[in-house]
């Protein structure tokens, strides 16, 4: 059976049911990935924040916004667990994401498990991935 997620209507997003954060860059859409663990709180499931987390960030934490906000400031919140394995790499997103997905795409056995999603561009977009 596949699972069908519809990106046009509120759903739960990846991240809840992986329960890991990576993510490039701060401000709204990092809040909004972390959120979600704080959100499951409202709909009666398990909340004990995101097990992973990974963030490239280029802004320090000393400003005060949300951009370099720290894990441990997202811990305070229930966004990441405790216990949870976090990586803070401060650096420019255009200089990282070329450096993660070049040491990724050489892994060739990750390449193999990695399921491909299925999308359909009907009226709404929805995307499945095979068992």
């Amino acid at each position: 059976m596949r699972k069908t997620q519809v990106l046009s209507r509120p759903t739960h997003p990846p991240a809840v049911d992986a329960r890991k954060s990576v993510y490039f860059g701060g401000g709204t859409p990092k809040n909004f990935v972390n959120q979600t663990e704080v959100t499951v709180t409202f709909m009666r499931q398990s909340h004990n924040g995101h097990k992973y987390a990974v963030q490239v960030i280029a802004d320090a934490a000393h400003w005060g916004g949300l951009s370099g906000c720290t894990f441990e400031e997202a811990q305070s919140w229930g966004k990441i667990a405790h216990n949870a394995s976090m990586v803070d790499v401060h650096c420019d997103s255009t200089i990282a994401l070329p450096m993660l997905v070049t040491a990724l795409s050489e892994n060739t056995g990750l390449i193999r498990k990695r399921k491909k999603p299925a999308f359909d561009m009907g009226r709404e977009l929805k995307f499945t991935f095979p068992k």
